[in-house]
């Protein structure tokens, strides 16, 4: 819960919208952070990543937003800045993967 708790706050902070899908089905868990209430909360046991992303990021629902980031739980926030990528993204598309190496 550690690492998802830096990257919501990272995003938030951001003010980005966040999403989240819980493949466990726990979801009480998180009650006890500050920001649980300003995050969306996608449950469905026993269910894939791309299972979630296939039904929930429809094209439709992601066209109002100009960039999406899909984050693994497992990946670190340490060294990610998500307005520097954004801005870096905006200068040259490629630097995406040089960025996220630092």
């Amino acid at each position: 819960m550690g690492t998802v708790d830096k990257m919501v706050r990272k995003f938030l902070s951001c003010n980005f919208n966040v999403m989240l899908f819980h493949y466990d089905g726990i979801v009480d868990a998180w009650k006890e952070l500050d920001w649980v209430s300003r995050v969306v909360h996608v449950s469905a046991v026993n269910q894939t990543k791309w299972w979630f992303a296939k039904r929930f990021l429809h094209p439709d629902i992601v066209a109002e937003y100009s960039h999406i980031f899909l984050w693994d739980e497992d990946l670190g926030v340490e060294n990610f800045d998500p307005d520097r990528v954004l801005s870096e993204f905006q200068h040259d598309s490629r630097m995406i993967g040089i960025m996220m190496d630092a």
